[in-house]
């Protein structure tokens, strides 16, 4: 391999672990947006059932 073709894989490697980090935190954030919408929804049912 030249250093070019090193270079391109390392750079794709990188870009592959960047995605799939995104795509992780994407889904922690909306984990955690629906957690929030769980405990609101939970708690004004909670408030309707006094």
């Amino acid at each position: 391999m030249s250093d070019k073709e090193i270079a391109q894989a390392f750079w794709s490697g990188l870009e592959f672990i960047a995605a799939i980090f995104e795509c992780s935190v994407g889904v922690l954030f909306v984990l955690l947006l629906w957690s929030l919408f769980v405990r609101i929804t939970a708690a004004a049912w909670k408030k309707g059932d006094k």
